[in-house]
């Protein structure tokens, strides 16, 4: 049986075309999952159906035509040591909107993968390093503009635990280390050069937990 899982915010009611149903969604999966001394390896395959997905047309807010999904997902994870852990997964993903003529679902990706390496350099020190791809991202079937092209990014974060006194932390770390172009698609008629992203970014984050 469908399952709600978007219904609709004040937002979306306060700039409605018409009266908005929820959006419902039916997942089926069929997993399988390896656990070895270092190594562990998920492989997980699925097809979900949106029913009513909420969509912003040019008027206003309205409920789309229905969505099918499906896909896989690969996940592996090694243990080099009690120092160094590497996680990534790889996802593929083909969607087809009922809306447009079973054409991609705007906004959508079909490839996905990510790759992080975790690192304890000290006892209460830790390095993370994580690697993101995003394949080309599909345009609604009613934008003539071309696909956005595929990028990667990197990121660093450094964690010192219990700095000076237990309890307290700090983070540091660096999104987009590389300063690569990063852009979300934005919806037909709306932002011609659509939503790009900060590109490098640096952050910094005092914690302390009682």
């Amino acid at each position: 049986m469908p399952a709600p899982f978007a219904p609709p915010t004040f937002y979306e009611l306060g700039g409605a075309i018409d009266d908005i149903a929820p959006s419902t969604i039916t997942t089926y999966e069929a997993g399988y999952i390896y656990k070895g001394n270092d190594n562990e390896l998920g492989l997980t395959l699925f097809h979900s159906g949106i029913k009513d997905p909420i969509t912003f047309r040019t008027e206003g807010y309205d409920n789309g035509g229905d969505v099918s999904l499906h896909g896989a997902e690969l996940e592996w994870m090694h243990r080099f040591n009690r120092r160094a852990r590497l996680n990534s997964n790889l996802s593929w993903l083909q969607s087809e909107d009922r809306d447009a003529a079973d054409q991609p679902l705007g906004g959508s990706s079909d490839w996905l993968a990510n790759v992080s390496l975790d690192l304890k350099p000290a006892p209460d020190s830790r390095v993370n390093i994580r690697y993101r791809y995003v394949g080309e991202v599909h345009r609604e079937v009613n934008d003539s503009r071309e696909a956005l092209s595929d990028y990667s990014t990197l990121d660093l974060t450094f964690s010192q635990l219990d700095l000076f006194k237990q309890g307290l932390s700090l983070r540091l770390g660096v999104k987009n280390l590389l300063d690569q172009e990063v852009t979300y698609p934005a919806p037909a008629d709306t932002y011609p050069q659509d939503r790009p992203r900060p590109g490098r970014l640096w952050w910094a984050g005092l914690s302390y937990q009682f």
